[in-house]
């Protein structure tokens, strides 16, 4: 070999250099082999998973989903697999995929999902029965159920202890009221006495009026007898009552008796009724009434008061009665004031007002209640199939012996009412016989014949008056206001229908707000003007529960960021969901919200989701990011990569995807069904596409969906090309065409113009960058920087930096951000130099321009950030860059990286087509295209599609950082092996030596 063939050895060969910092990059190789082997397993029919190579993923959800919080969520890119992972699991759930085929594809799985189905089937609740909470009436009980016999059930045994409870405290005093016991204080019990003997013995007297049936005599009324009452009274007035003794007198009863009677009344009298056979029985009902009098004083006491007392007391009312009612009245009837009974009651009635007194109730009585429903308790707990129906009748029970006062005051109440009606209904008896004893009077003083006239019949009443009671109902304070017992105590049912077919079912929830998540509520109207009648009990407002309860499986497909977003943001409107959702994760119970009314729904789900971004960090604008730790710490957050081993069985997935893709084509596009009319794929074509899928040596991508797309796309492409098999032929000839026709446009213009032939073969300040738009024409992005030193300004206000193409209006935003980019990795290479202490830039006049030759509409992205970098810096040291040079790449200024940019492959191509137009014009010249090394698997991935011979034309340089760029930029004409080796360390010693080159001309800039 020769000395120039030796030369040529140390020189860089067109092709992509796949060496970095001295490890070499393997190539993808051909898996030509692997795709005949596939073909023929594919034959054989074997069970599989829908998805693959995420086994992994599905194996830790299981895990996850069988614990005590089984909440989890998939997170990755789109097209990984997640939603079909999830939809895998739903159907195992939901017994569409048998527990015996997941065993065979993935043993591991299978008796963790088996656990997780049997747990989800106890989770189904379907129905929710709402009962009152007494201690706590904004703070709803439901209680959740599963079998709608159980439900049933509950549903009686609630409705009847509630009947039981409530009609017993609605109807106690009408029931017991002679039982009631009550304690007053010795004013009140004298003047409640005082009111009970008169109303006793006007009661009496009116018995006694009716028994004589002088009521119904037709003539004359102005003179009959009048009975009148006395009362003998023993030395033990509570002791035995049958030793009471009554004594009633009738005046003109001696005149009757003894035939001295003048009036045909008192005749009458002795022939027809004969009133001294009939005292007896008169006396004894007149006892009677005494005794009861005497029973209803004993079930009251008298504060700090003991018996003897309250005996005493009593008979000196008694007394005080008869010497001061009766007896006056007694002396008028004697006098023959008094001529008939009709107007004895008339004088006596309003001689003492009805009192009814300040009482309470005897804790006697009210633990008489207390044990009334504990027996109910004892009861109906013993028949109730759930164990919190238990406990809330336990806890009525609770609430009315630590609430005694509440049963008190109603008691008090209910009995004022009662005797208030018993006053009331009395007052119209009396007056409706007072109307019917006069209209009588006055029909025979007007001389009108009974006899003749046909009485009109008058209707039988229904109900005796005095029996008819408007019993005020037992209220207890609920919600905003007191609500008669017999509403509160009542249940609710609410709920889905019961599935007609056993196993878990399954909701899906797309959008979510407090309405459509958890359903409608009502809340009670916190109104003066509202009755009581009108107001909800608390447990009854609810209209409709939300999908969140119509299952026992809830996903979220793709969508759990917007889940959680929506029960956290708006924190005010949503009244407090995030903290509802967050306690229901920690407990099982959801307590939900509404107005003044939380309703607590025991509802353990599992739930699961899967979404493309983290759903715990929310970003509101560009600047505060919210991380949910709450939620973060309780759903289980499942990382689905996107990467996966690249080794044999992997590749098997990736080969399956691809054939599926094919079937699924001729599926759906096809669909004759005929194998004539099948797309096939070359193994060789099929090795192409495997390798797309292989991010490096080591990595698969799993992106499958843009896979499938992909495949799909080239089915069609081959049905439009009237062909039957994807070819590599074919897949070269389907990228040529995705490239649009005026692609290298202004490439070519640049020939047409001698524009690129006419640049020297290096000048400082001059460098090529790569400008690539979708759907645009590529260009060449001849970036210009020139120094100029000791401008003029008094002021020392130098604009140091300037672009041309701002203030001519030529660039973009853009652009913008790659200048500034550059502009900050310059400023820190003179800052470099003067932290030496060879310069001081303060004082100084000092300017670098740069501008966009040619680029009319500017350069875009901040990809341009090194090539603009390295053109002020060539610029500044007066370091000229060859021509032949072509950077991209996106700098980092605080490390001098060079980092990953887009379209490596299509700005590849700028180059190859500038070698070309140089071969035409006969330059043997090569072309170096200088990328990021982050961009390496993009490059070499497209590469092995290229159709137009990338690697045979261009020299492909990955690099690292700005010293590496810099060198190789500027290190001569061609670029040797040495000089791509050792590019970092001759860089590095070259930017030191540029340092001193802007000291030597900041020097001769003017102070």
């Amino acid at each position: 070999m020769g000395l120039e063939e030796k030369t040529k050895e140390q020189f860089l060969k067109p092709g992509i250099v796949k060496e970095i910092q001295g490890v070499t990059i393997p190539a993808f190789p051909d898996h030509s082999s692997e795709i005949k082997e596939y073909r023929k397993e594919a034959k054989k029919e074997n069970l599989q998973l829908p998805f693959v190579n995420q086994d992994k993923a599905l194996l830790q959800l299981a895990r996850t989903l069988s614990t005590s919080y089984p909440y989890a969520v998939l997170i990755g890119e789109s097209g990984i697999g997640k939603s079909m992972v999830l939809d895998y699991v739903v159907k195992v759930l939901t017994g569409k995929v048998s527990l015996d085929e997941v065993e065979k594809v993935i043993p591991e799985a299978a008796p963790l999902l088996k656990k997780v189905k049997e747990n989800t089937s106890r989770f189904e609740h379907r129905k929710y029965l709402s009962v009152p909470n007494l201690q706590d009436p904004f703070n709803v009980n439901t209680i959740a159920y599963t079998e709608p016999e159980e439900l049933e059930e509950d549903i009686n045994t609630a409705l009847s202890f509630c009947n039981e409870v409530g009609n017993m405290l609605k109807h106690y005093t009408r029931f017991n009221q002679d039982d009631i016991r009550v304690v007053m204080k010795e004013e009140d019990f004298r003047k409640a006495i005082r009111s009970k003997i008169h109303s006793t013995y006007i009661d009496i007297l009116e018995q006694l009026y009716k028994n004589m049936k002088l009521e119904k005599k037709k003539d004359s009324m102005e003179s009959e007898p009048v009975a009148l009452l006395y009362f003998e009274m023993p030395e033990k007035l509570f002791g035995d009552r049958k030793k009471i003794k009554t004594r009633v007198e009738i005046i003109g009863e001696e005149r009757a008796r003894k035939g001295k009677a003048k009036t045909a009344s008192q005749k009458r009298l002795r022939q027809e009724y004969g009133l001294v056979m009939y005292k007896k029985e008169i006396m004894q009902e007149a006892s009677d009434m005494m005794i009861e009098l005497l029973y209803k004083v004993s079930t009251t006491d008298i504060h700090h008061k003991p018996k003897n007392e309250k005996e005493r007391i009593v008979k000196e009312e008694l007394e005080d009665y008869m010497e001061n009612v009766a007896g006056p009245i007694y002396s008028q009837c004697i006098k023959g004031k008094i001529r008939n009974q009709q107007l004895l009651l008339a004088k006596l009635l309003p001689k003492v007002r009805s009192y009814h007194g300040e009482r309470r109730i005897s804790g006697n009585t009210i633990g008489e209640i207390i044990d009334a429903l504990d027996d109910f308790k004892k009861e109906y707990t013993s028949v109730a199939r759930h164990e919190q129906l238990k406990s809330w009748m336990e806890s009525v029970v609770d609430y009315f012996k630590s609430e005694r006062k509440v049963i008190e005051d109603n008691l008090v109440e209910m009995l004022k009412f009662d005797e208030r009606e018993n006053v009331r209904l009395r007052s119209e008896l009396r007056k409706k016989r007072q109307e019917e004893a006069l209209k009588r009077l006055a029909d025979k003083l007007l001389g009108k014949d009974e006899k003749k006239q046909k009485p009109t019949p008058e209707p039988k009443p229904k109900e005796n008056p005095l029996e008819r009671r408007y019993w005020s109902d037992f209220k207890v304070p609920h919600g905003n206001a007191r609500i008669d017992v017999g509403r509160v105590l009542t249940v609710f049912e609410q709920g889905y229908e019961f599935p007609t077919r056993k196993g878990v079912t399954w909701t899906k929830l797309g959008d979510f707000d407090a309405e459509t998540l958890f359903g409608q509520f009502n809340t009670i109207e916190d109104d003066d003007d509202i009755n009581d009648d009108a107001r909800i009990p608390p447990h009854h407002t609810i209209m409709r529960l939300g999908p969140f309860f119509k299952s026992g499986l809830v996903i979220f497909n793709d969508s759990f960021k917007k889940f959680i977003k929506a029960i956290t943001s708006d924190y005010t409107d949503n009244q407090g969901m995030k903290e509802q959702f967050l306690e229901y994760l920690q407990t099982g119970v959801l307590t939900v919200i509404n107005g003044d009314i939380s309703y607590r729904f025991d509802a353990p789900k599992i739930i699961i989701g899967c979404d493309n971004e983290d759903p715990f960090e929310i970003t509101d604008g560009t600047i505060f990011v919210r991380d949910e730790v709450g939620f973060r710490g309780r759903i289980k957050s499942i990382s689905v990569p996107d990467l996966a081993t690249n080794n044999k069985e992997a590749r098997k997935g990736s080969i399956r995807v691809l054939y599926e893709a094919l079937e699924k084509y001729v599926k759906n596009s096809i669909g004759t069904g005929k194998p004539g009319d099948a797309i096939t794929v070359t193994d060789q074509a099929a090795s192409m596409l495997l390798q797309r899928t292989m991010m490096s040596e080591r990595l698969l991508s799993l992106e499958y969906r843009q896979f499938s797309t992909k495949i799909e796309e080239l089915c069609a492409y081959a049905m439009s090309k009237g062909v039957k098999a994807i070819t590599p032929e074919l897949l070269r000839e389907h990228i040529k065409d995705q490239i649009p026709p005026y692609f290298f446009y202004y490439v070519d213009r640049e020939q047409e113009f001698d524009g690129y032939f006419s640049l020297p073969k290096s000048q400082p300040g001059h460098v090529h960058g790569l400008s690539v738009f979708h759907n645009a024409p590529a260009e060449i992005g001849k970036i210009k920087s020139y120094f100029k030193p000791g401008i003029e300004d008094n002021n020392h206000n130098t604009k140091h930096f300037e672009l041309i193409d701002i203030e001519s209006q030529m660039t973009d935003e853009t652009a913008i951000k790659g200048y500034e980019l550059a502009k900050d990795l310059v400023t820190k290479i003179i800052a470099g130099a003067q932290g030496k202490g060879k310069l001081v830039l303060a004082g100084r006049d000092w300017q670098i321009k740069t501008h966009f030759d040619g680029n009319y509409e500017g350069i875009g992205g901040p990809s341009a950030s090194l090539a603009i970098a390295m053109s002020m810096v060539s610029a500044l040291a007066d370091e000229p860059v060859y021509r032949n040079r072509f950077v991209t790449g996106t700098i980092e200024p605080s490390s001098f990286k060079v980092g990953e940019i887009g379209g490596t492959y299509y700005k590849g191509l700028i180059p190859m087509r500038i070698k070309e137009l140089l071969d035409t014009k006969g330059e043997d010249e090569d072309a170096y295209f200088l990328f990021p090394a982050t961009n390496m698997k993009d490059l070499t991935r497209d590469v092995i599609f290229d159709p137009f011979g990338l690697e045979q034309k261009v020299v492909c340089l990955p690099i690292t950082t700005f010293q590496q760029a810099y060198h190789l930029l500027t290190c001569g004409p061609r670029i040797s092996i040495d000089d791509f080796k050792n590019a970092q360390k001759k860089g590095e010693e070259k930017l030191e030596q540029t340092l001193q080159k802007i000291y030597e001309k900041f020097n001769g800039c003017k102070d």
